[in-house]
């Protein structure tokens, strides 16, 4: 199935030189990423978990990925 194959990511640079090379990506390009998996958290009990499996799909099934380290080819 094209949902267990695919994923959404939201991608969070963990700096400005990650999030600059992230304004080269284009369509076509082959992008390698480094990083982690995260959940964020804000006052007042505010949170944004991701997805930790690939076999979720639908709400909640996003990938909240803090980006370290980034190859655009």
């Amino acid at each position: 199935m094209i949902e267990t194959n695919s994923a959404n990511m939201h991608i969070i640079p963990a700096s400005e030189k990650v999030e600059s090379r992230l304004d080269d990506v284009y369509r076509g390009s082959i992008v390698t990423l480094s990083g982690y998996l995260v959940k964020v958290t804000a006052e007042g009990d505010w949170r944004w978990k991701s997805s930790l499996t690939r076999n979720d799909v639908g709400d909640g099934a996003c990938e909240l990925f803090w980006v370290e380290k980034i190859l655009v080819d």
